[in-house]
């Protein structure tokens, strides 16, 4: 193997670390800063759609076999993770 190659082996991957070198979890979506090590994101819902489920004459139900009716929901598009901070303001995630 080349110096070279070897060189490259044996760098250390930065993907996914922060500025001190320890291993990031997430950004937040707003700020783009990474939070501190074991910080849970949190979700917020940005874009839904409404969406219709037909009926089917057989489901799965938990004992037995079901007549579903179908009806009207909310699919989620697209959701972003938050930092803790980021999450107490309520247009965070939005966009501009």
């Amino acid at each position: 193997m080349a110096s070279g190659a070897r060189a490259l082996a044996a760098a250390p991957d930065r993907r996914g670390t922060g500025p001190d070198g320890a291993r990031v979890s997430f950004r937040c979506a707003h700020c783009r800063k990474a939070p501190p090590p074991l910080t849970k994101p949190v979700a917020r819902v940005v874009h839904t759609r409404s969406k219709d489920y037909p009926a089917r004459e057989v489901a799965q139900g938990v004992y037995r076999r079901v007549l579903d009716h179908g009806g009207t929901g909310y699919e989620t598009v697209r959701e972003v993770q938050l930092c803790p901070t980021c999450s107490l303001d309520p247009q965070a995630g939005h966009g501009k």
